[in-house]
This record gives C-alpha cells, structure tokens and sequence, in this order.
C-alpha cells in the first residue's frame, strides 16, 4: 500500500521543500507562473545581479535590490517567510536555494515531460466532425505500396541531384 501511494504521488510531479518548519508540495506551474507575472522582479534581469554571476557563469556586478526582488519574488511563490529567531523562515542563503532548486526541477520536468509546455486549443476546423477522414496525403501514406506523386522527383532524379 505504501509502495503505490509513493508511486502516485511522484507522477503527480509535485515539487517538494522545506519551508523552515515542515516539508510542503506544490503544483510546480502555478510558481512557475508566478514567477514569471511578478510586476517586480523580472529573471531575465535581476537573477544575475542577485547573485553577481550570470547565465554563461562569469561575474557581474552584484545588486543587492536585485537581490532583495529576487528573494520577495521567491518568498511569495513558495509562501515562506524571511527567517527570524521567533517565527522561523528561511535564510537569504536557503531561499536562494529554494529557488535554484526549483529551477533545476522545471529544467528536469521538461526534459521528461512535454506536458509542462502550455498546448494552444484546437481550432474550430480541427475539431469539427467533418474533418476526421484521411485526406488524400494520409491515405497515401497508409496504402503500402510507395509511388511517387507527380511533385516527388524520381528516384534516379534524386540519385542525380545528390551526386
């Protein structure tokens, strides 16, 4: 019981912290979103200052309001608060651990999973009821003899024009 109880949660692709008292999960997109609709801090600008080192990995100046935004931005996304010795909380160091830890995991959930990928909805055409025959190129391709159309090359055209 307790093996198909793990199983389902670690489908369910939930991303797992410490908040500084307990253990929580979340639904990774919603964050994700989150991050990226925060009116005051935008990653592509202020990850780099936060912590002085960019993208490709060299150093750059450090900010530290970049880095105050970047830990506001990441306090809200995960519901954490800042650490102090009678509420507990997270350090600076821990939130920023937080954070990178959870940008690996969207890194490692997309490599696995094209799910996370946001689909546009079908149009009215593609989900019309008419449409649900082959056309004519998809039936060709289900018959199992191959002969080429009039605007396919030839075979020894095709030799030729590799040569």
């Amino acid at each position: 019981m307790f093996l198909f109880g793990y199983l389902r949660e670690s489908r369910r692709q939930l991303f797992r912290y410490w908040d500084g008292k307990k253990k929580r999960r979340i639904d990774p997109l919603p964050a994700w979103r989150m991050m990226f609709d925060n009116p005051d801090c935008i990653p592509d600008d202020d990850f780099g200052p936060a912590t002085g080192v960019n993208a490709e990995g060299n150093e750059i100046a450090f900010d530290g309001e970049a880095q105050d935004r970047v830990l506001n931005m990441t306090r809200k996304m995960f519901g954490v608060k800042e650490w102090s010795e009678s509420s507990g909380g997270l350090t600076a160091n821990e939130t920023l651990d937080l954070l990178w830890s959870f940008m690996g995991y969207m890194s490692e959930l997309k490599k696995r999973d094209d799910r996370t990928r946001t689909r546009p909805a079908p149009s009215a055409s593609e989900s019309s009821p008419e449409e649900t025959s082959p056309t004519s190129s998809e039936s060709d391709l289900s018959s199992t003899k191959e002969e080429p159309t009039s605007d396919e090359p030839q075979e020894s055209s095709k030799r030729s024009v590799q040569l």
